[in-house]
């Protein structure tokens, strides 16, 4: 079963413009469950804070895997795993979130679109920072966005501050 559901975010004057960073993503995807329209306004507030016009903005509507049947979807899970620091198996609403994302990645392969960010929406974007700098893609190499601590995205714009973050996590 697939039921990935993406729509625009609405189209008004406010939200139109030139996406700032179009040259890194076409779209930005957010997953969100339909009844969380907190995060849903949220998301949207700090998307168009960074200057991201609406036409970019691609809300998809979430796998709800506490409530949704997902003996309806097509997956499997590793019995065996274990997340690394609880040391417990994978929850239904993390398999909800696997199968959104899975969605979204189906949907750019049929669209062909080759450049998108896709998050969830508790994420909590550093604005200063993405303001502070804007990275330009070269074609050779992209060095991208850094979760610094759980949902916090932070830009990473140079190999040195890549090994920073990666250290930090250790």
């Amino acid at each position: 079963m697939d039921t990935t559901t993406i729509t625009m975010v609405e189209k008004n004057e406010e939200g139109k413009g030139k996406n700032p960073f179009g040259h890194l993503f076409r779209h930005v995807y957010v997953i969100n469950l339909l009844s969380d329209v907190a995060r849903r306004d949220n998301m949207i507030r700090q998307l168009k804070e960074l200057g991201i016009p609406n036409e970019a903005i691609q809300m998809v509507n979430a796998v709800d895997g506490q409530n949704e049947d997902l003996s309806l979807y097509d997956y499997e899970t590793a019995q065996e795993w274990v997340e690394p620091f609880s040391k417990r198996a994978i929850t239904r609403g993390e398999i909800g979130c696997a199968l959104s994302h899975y969605g979204v990645w189906k949907h750019l392969i049929a669209s062909g679109d080759d450049r998108s960010l896709i998050l969830e929406d508790d994420v909590v974007i550093n604005i200063a920072e993405f303001k502070k700098e804007n990275p330009v893609y070269t074609g050779d190499k992209v060095l991208g966005v850094s979760i610094v601590h759980k949902s916090c995205l932070q830009p990473v714009f140079s190999e040195t501050q890549a090994k920073d973050f990666a250290s930090m996590r250790r």
